[in-house]
């Protein structure tokens, strides 16, 4: 592969909140390898002025009852520093977040004081341009995962993961590159008049999910076949989630019904397909997983990266690409809406969502 550039990606709140984004392992961190994680940190110190020091007293003291002043707990000097982490006892994970690829864990240092606690935050950082162009080099091999039409997954022994598109299109650098985006609105109107046609165009170019639905190709990665034409579906990992965790869970719920483009094309004569893959898929879910039905997110897409009908299923406490207010639309919602307030809910409905700036939407919403 002859590596060109990277292409920015905006950082998310919670990514900007923990200030960090990519995990240059392509995976979140793990209770086990959290005493390796936090032998490897250094402490940083921070400059010392008269106010951040009368500061220091004065929280010092304040909690004096709970825990000695930092520094005399870890001996915090540029050459001991080290040392102290090296000694470092860890009891349990207080949290974690998949998507800054974050943990926070408890313990204590024993060899200092048997009483006083320790909270350290371990984080794994991003991607460098370097490390970037290194990973095309006979220093990393690659394992094939899957291939299905121009998409392809590889793994590595180092916790890499790689989704290769190949050949690529001008839609897949845009879908991919760090862009502005508005919250636009669209009436039923303008959707007859505009937007389904956009809509079956790119419905026509799916070979990869008739793949899925025929059984040639991913069929080793199917956790829930339900064959029948009108309410059936197929359920199966997102190329997005590692498999490794089940705290960033993400799965895909593929109807087999054809000719649903997307929310819009939603009515109660649907009901007992979103129904059906509401329920079984829940089950699937925690059979397979043991994640309970009431920890798992299910909502749809509006509008869609491709224009089939599905579902996606997520932890709640994951934070997942397009699970947020503008983008998503939960499924028992939906389900509710169609069932007690419009049989044809979505289709007379003004949709307020967010577009990218590159995307053909926004000149069809403008004219």
């Amino acid at each position: 592969l002859d590596f060109k550039h990277i292409m920015p990606r905006k950082r998310t709140r919670s990514e900007r909140k923990f200030s960090s984004s990519l995990d240059p392992k392509g995976k979140q961190i793990k209770q086990k390898e959290v005493q390796v994680l936090v032998k490897r940190l250094r402490l940083k110190r921070q400059p010392a002025t008269d106010e951040g020091a009368k500061k220091a007293q004065r929280s010092s003291a304040s909690d004096s009852d709970k825990v000695s002043d930092v520094k005399e707990v870890l001996d915090i000097k540029d050459a001991s520093a080290e040392t102290s982490l090296l000694q470092f006892k860890f009891e349990r994970i207080l949290s974690e977040n998949p998507t800054s690829k974050s943990v926070v864990v408890y313990g204590k240092f024993p060899d200092k004081s048997d009483e006083n606690f320790a909270v350290i935050l371990a984080e794994k950082t991003a991607f460098s341009h370097e490390a970037v162009k290194n990973l095309f080099t006979e220093n990393t091999s690659f394992m094939r995962n899957f291939q299905n039409d121009i998409y392809g997954q590889y793994s590595s022994d180092a916790g890499i993961k790689l989704t290769v598109i190949y050949p690529a299109t001008e839609k897949h650098v845009k879908k991919y590159s760090q862009q502005q985006s508005y919250m636009v609105q669209e009436s039923a109107a303008a959707y007859v008049t505009k937007i389904k046609s956009y809509a079956e165009t790119q419905a026509l170019s799916l070979q990869w999910v008739d793949n899925i639905l025929d059984g040639h190709a991913e069929a080793d990665r199917v956790i829930y076949n339900d064959e029948d034409p009108e309410t059936g579906f197929l359920l199966l990992p997102d190329l997005k989630w590692s498999q490794e965790n089940v705290e960033d869970l993400y799965v895909l719920a593929i109807v087999r019904k054809k000719g649903i483009l997307c929310l819009r094309e939603l009515d109660a004569s649907h009901l007992p397909l979103l129904e059906n893959v509401c329920e079984q898929a829940r089950k699937a879910i925690e059979v397979k997983y043991k994640v309970p039905a009431n920890q798992i997110r299910a909502y749809i897409h509006y509008h869609p990266t491709y224009y089939h009908l599905h579902i996606h299923f997520t932890m709640i406490g994951y934070h997942a690409p397009g699970s947020m207010v503008g983008q998503s639309h939960l499924l028992e919602d939906v389900i509710d809406n169609l069932k007690h307030v419009d049989s044809h809910y979505y289709r007379d409905k003004t949709m307020t969502y967010q577009v990218r700036e590159d995307s053909p939407l926004l000149p069809l919403l403008k004219t």
